[in-house]
């Protein structure tokens, strides 16, 4: 991905946690431009821009379309979009708010947290939430191309890991799917 489009969503997100008194129209004047000019680029076929402040949607838009072909018009509503690894972000960032207010710890055994045990118990070691967002659980990518908006059809969707902590460095996308669900149980979340 080119580094324009990164400077660009940079300081989108500075201009607009700072000007919280920015109405819709002011919006769409300032973004419109940059999101025209960048779907005339190749590889670029639409985007969705999202303004929240206050915790209220001032300003939504889809722009291009949803697909290469250029078939289906992009519906800031209705159309889904694959965020991929960006959901990663979200789920870092509220595990950590939980772990503020002292309602998750990251050297607690993952399992604690969840309905049912996807790391074994037989560890000499528990894998914690630490292992997990770091990437040193030892545990590497053991499940892909699942495809669902219910994180339940996930997690019993493979038997529990049989790996100790650090025997293995990599990237597990799928247990961003436990952390999830682990602060899913938790009451309030």
């Amino acid at each position: 991905m080119n580094w324009r489009y990164f400077i660009t969503l940079f300081f989108l997100v500075i201009l607009f946690s700072t000007a919280s008194a920015l109405e819709g129209d002011e919006i769409e004047d300032i973004i419109d431009p940059i999101l025209n000019a960048d779907l005339r680029s190749p590889g670029i076929f639409g985007a969705v821009v999202s303004v929240v402040i206050d915790g209220e949607i001032v300003f939504i838009r889809g722009y291009g379309t949803a697909d290469v072909d250029g078939t289906y018009p992009l519906d800031p509503h209705q159309t889904l979009l694959p965020i991929g690894s960006v959901s990663k972000l979200f789920t870092w960032e509220a595990l950590h708010l939980l772990a503020d207010e002292g309602r998750v710890d990251f050297e607690s055994d993952v399992n604690t947290y969840l309905n049912e045990p996807i790391i074994k118990e037989t560890y000499p070691e528990p894998i914690t939430l630490h292992h997990l967002v770091t990437h040193t659980a030892g545990l590497d990518e053991v499940a892909s191309g699942i495809f669902t908006q219910n994180p339940d059809e996930i997690l019993p969707s493979f038997d529990a890991y049989d790996y100790r902590a650090f025997d293995t460095l990599g990237e597990a996308t799928v247990l961003f799917v436990a952390i999830a669900a682990a602060m899913a149980t938790l009451k309030g979340h």
